[in-house]
């Protein structure tokens, strides 16, 4: 982690899949090969709470990041993300929550030139849960959960972060849709990426 002395107090922290990258589909085709009959309602409904990619699905014998890891830096990132994390870095201390492991996320950062963009990349293999790497980051960078917005795309992110007591906005684009979103009552909710901006500003500014 970076020092914390040397940042700013307000927090931003994203999730990686379903936020910045789009990666739904090959996930899918990933735990498919373990079970064949896995749709992708049934899938999506997997991150209603703290599901976590390294979970086995049916009959898979393989381990879920041997396969995504080496894809990651090839996936597509959701139009406009780009422009939005260098606007947030500008005001905020930016780093990701995420399920991925750490090492194909910095990669798939480093290829669209945002690695510098973000203090701090937390993934599946320095805590399984989101609510634990929450508190981690705001009691590194001594920040309060008033100080702090977490960005996420699915239901079980945002009960997570809501235990934290950190801000929620949540994101259409990626593995859950609006309906399913509103159900977890986030604070805000972004159905394009260029609305963060100002989410993120309006709810660090009311507090």
């Amino acid at each position: 982690m970076q020092n914390s002395n040397s940042v700013n107090k307000a927090l931003v922290a994203l999730d990686f899949d379903g936020v910045i990258c789009d990666s739904f589909v090959t996930a899918l085709r990933i735990f498919q090969i373990g079970d064949p009959l896995l749709t992708a309602t049934q899938l999506r409904d997997r991150f209603a709470g703290n599901f976590n990619l390294a979970a086995r699905i049916g009959d898979a014998s393989f381990n879920f990041f041997d396969i995504y890891a080496p894809l990651v830096k090839d996936l597509p990132l959701f139009t406009g993300m780009d422009a939005v994390i260098r606007t947030l870095s500008d005001a905020y201390t930016l780093v990701i929550i995420s399920s991925t492991i750490t090492p194909p996320i910095e990669e798939f950062l480093k290829e669209h030139g945002l690695l510098d963009n973000f203090a701090d990349v937390l993934g599946n293999d320095k805590g399984t849960r989101k609510d634990e790497k929450l508190r981690t980051v705001l009691e590194h960078y001594h920040t309060t959960p008033a100080d702090c917005v977490f960005i996420t795309d699915t239901l079980g992110d945002l009960k997570e972060g809501q235990k934290v007591g950190v801000h929620t906005i949540a994101t259409t684009w990626g593995y859950h849709d609006q309906s399913q979103l509103e159900q977890g009552n986030p604070e805000r909710l972004a159905t394009s990426p260029d609305q963060l901006p100002q989410h993120v500003s309006n709810l660090l500014s009311a507090t």
